[in-house]
């Protein structure tokens, strides 16, 4: 089993993207304006319409949380020669 010591160190190893972060933000934003605003003015259609916005926000948010950078001192997948 994981002590606290040990997670504390896992999650300052991750890595995170910020433009990713930031466009999970706004899907997930979006998402929930369009819910509620859908529920507010009962309008079925909008609300459940905007629910798959919510899954892609958690893939952008995984996506973010496990990119690695490539590394910067040679070539390799992505760089340049």
């Amino acid at each position: 089993m994981m002590n606290g010591t040990e997670l504390l160190a896992r999650l300052r190893s991750i890595h995170v993207d910020r433009r990713l972060g930031l466009a999970a933000v706004v899907a997930a934003s979006l998402a929930t304006a369009a819910v509620t605003y859908g529920l507010v003015h009962n309008d079925i259609v909008t609300a459940i319409s905007a629910l798959p916005f919510v899954p892609a926000a958690l893939l952008l948010v995984a996506i973010g949380l496990s990119f690695e950078h490539p590394d910067e001192h040679g070539p390799g997948p992505g760089g340049s020669v």
